[in-house]
């Protein structure tokens, strides 16, 4: 397998530069305290969503690259910076890591150096926390990504007559809210709440697949679909 990133839509492979290296640092914790004047410690408020937060991850890179002379050098050069410098988080794949992507942004310009005809780049990929599957979750998942040691087969379209109690499985290390599809009015219950739903595509954030197994109850008649992609560190 070549190391190889894509990002901005284009790999470096298409650019002729080598990956040196690419170096993931694992997401921080965020970590909210609150001091109260003649308390002992303080309060922490990391949890108070019920869900720890982190910080967004840095990813070092080296790309390396050969030219015919320097005036051609400082032209890749130039190629690179177009490449590389985006206006917002783009996705970001790395082929070691397959059925999987990031959510990153170049924050500086990379520091570059000149040997002869050779040229080399260093610089970060600021990202999102968490690694997002390239893949749906249920009925969409494709095989050739499937990972039979941390994936779930399982079904994420219902056709609904009356009422019907399903099972959602959020593989990953995050809660996610999904898209649901409905072709006709439904309602959803979860966790002994009732959440109505119209026709149509709708993401309402207060409906959270928890991590693990989701039960749910779904009213009405007609198909509704959930599409969600499971998120790992």
């Amino acid at each position: 397998m070549i190391n190889e990133i894509i990002f901005n839509g284009m790999s470096n492979s298409e650019l002729d530069l080598i990956l040196t290296y690419f170096k993931p640092q694992p997401p921080t914790p965020k970590v909210i305290k609150q001091e109260i004047p003649y308390m002992n410690g303080a309060y922490d408020f990391s949890n108070i969503y019920g869900e720890q937060a982190y910080n967004e991850r840095k990813i070092s890179c080296k790309l390396q690259f050969v030219s015919k002379n320097r005036g051609f050098l400082y032209t890749k050069y130039s190629q690179i910076l177009e490449w590389l410098l985006t206006n917002n988080k783009v996705r970001l794949e790395y082929s070691f890591e397959p059925g999987l992507y990031y959510m990153a942004k170049v924050e500086s310009a990379p520091s570059w150096d000149l040997f002869a005809i050779c040229g080399s780049l260093d610089f970060d990929f600021i990202a999102y926390p968490f690694k997002t599957s390239t893949d749906l979750e249920g009925s969409s998942q494709l095989w050739d990504t499937f990972n039979f040691e941390t994936d779930i087969m399982q079904e994420s379209i219902f056709n609904v007559v009356g009422t019907k109690t399903i099972n959602l499985y959020n593989p990953g290390a995050k809660r996610i809210t999904p898209n649901i599809i409905c072709s006709a009015a439904m309602s959803i219950i979860k966790s002994g709440i009732t959440y109505n739903f119209s026709i149509g595509s709708t993401k309402d954030f207060r409906v959270m697949l928890e991590k693990g197994l989701n039960n749910l109850t779904i009213s009405g008649t007609g198909n509704i679909e959930f599409e969600f992609r499971k998120e790992v560190f």
